[in-house]
């Protein structure tokens, strides 16, 4: 039991560093630029010569697409709208009723989570395999 305590608090301690680098006063200003640009570009395509906006869809766009960018750097494209396309469905379901029904809401949030993990870990397999080949590239060529 104190070998799993002890694992528990190691990880904690690392989250715990992460965060506190991610939210130091220079992590937080180095993000303001993007999202600056991130609203400015979102107002630009759903706001600017529009007759009637609907601010309450709008603004959870704008707020999924800055977050996205900030913790995934996910720029709009297919990834980026399957992921907003399940998260819906994932947040209505989320703090219901824990039955795994067919057809209740938390049985589509599994689904739509499962759906976001296995986009997500595409993306990450991508990013890891583009990384290798650049490194292995470098390592090449300092052998040349």
């Amino acid at each position: 039991m104190d070998k799993l305590k002890g694992i528990w608090f190691s990880m904690l301690r690392q989250a715990r560093h992460v965060l506190m680098a991610f939210f130091k006063p220079n992590g937080l200003q180095s993000f303001v630029p993007r999202m600056h640009k991130t609203t400015i570009a979102h107002f630009a395509q759903f706001w600017e010569g529009k007759d009637e906006i609907m601010a309450g869809n709008s603004i959870k766009h704008l707020t999924f697409s800055i977050a996205i960018d900030l913790f995934m750097s996910i720029k709009e494209g297919p990834d980026f709208y399957c992921l907003l396309h399940h998260m819906k469905p994932y947040l209505s379901g989320v703090l219901q009723l824990p039955l795994n029904f067919p057809g209740t809401l938390y049985r589509k949030a599994i689904i739509s989570r499962e759906i976001m993990l296995g986009t997500l870990d595409k993306v990450i397999c991508c990013r890891r395999k583009v990384r290798n080949l650049v490194f292995l590239s470098l390592k090449f060529l300092n052998k040349i």
